[in-house]
């Protein structure tokens, strides 16, 4: 038996089944980046590739503190959109502002 206490309940003195506590989410992310590695000394310094792009992406969901840094689900669709437009702006060497 589990019990769970964090949840509420609809009416006093009536008992409520929590059936789901935590969200789902599922996401695809594409990253688009050269076909190859360049020489960094051919062609102005690193080159990342798309893993290296992924990794800081990815590291920019927590912060420092380790909690989560993603927007706030309750967002509205104009933010959602102002952001993504920043994101798909921002160099690699920005990543995390």
């Amino acid at each position: 038996m589990v019990v769970v206490a964090d949840g509420g309940n609809d009416r006093v003195g009536e008992p409520i089944l929590t059936t789901s506590l935590r969200g789902m989410a599922s996401v695809v992310v594409e990253v688009r980046s050269l076909k190859g590695q360049l020489h960094s000394g051919g062609f102005g310094g690193p080159t990342p590739d798309a893993l290296v792009a992924l990794i800081r992406i990815l590291s920019t969901l927590h912060d420092d503190n380790g909690s989560i840094a993603i927007l706030d689900s309750r967002a509205s669709p104009g933010m959602v959109v102002r952001c993504r437009k920043k994101c798909s702006a921002m160099s690699l060497a920005s990543c995390q502002e």
